[in-house]
């Protein structure tokens, strides 16, 4: 298990309606997939900056990477927003002790 911190940064357009949004879309991910647990996300609206933190499993760092990046563009989807590219100004990974 890897928990894993994204940052990303979206100057123009993010408002507390949007983040709340995000967060139930990546509730609903949560509740169904099982490889997902402990989404937290918060943001700051005057930097335009979302964090999200989850916990993921995965047999690597690279698969716990890839899996946080689709479930967060899958939640972005989901609210009818879109994530080219998805970019993310921080990513980090990190192995969870068993």
């Amino acid at each position: 298990m890897y928990l894993i911190w994204l940052q990303s940064a979206r100057p123009d357009g993010l408002t507390e309606d949007l983040v709340a949004e995000l967060a139930d879309a990546l509730a609903d991910i949560e509740d169904a997939d099982p490889a997902v647990s402990g989404i937290d996300v918060a943001a700051s609206l005057a930097s335009g900056t979302v964090d999200v933190q989850m916990s993921v499993v995965a047999p690597d760092a690279d698969q716990a990477l890839a899996k946080v990046q689709e479930t967060i563009r899958d939640a972005i989807h989901a609210i009818g927003d879109f994530a080219p590219g998805l970019p993310a100004t921080r990513l980090h990974a990190e192995p969870v002790p068993a």
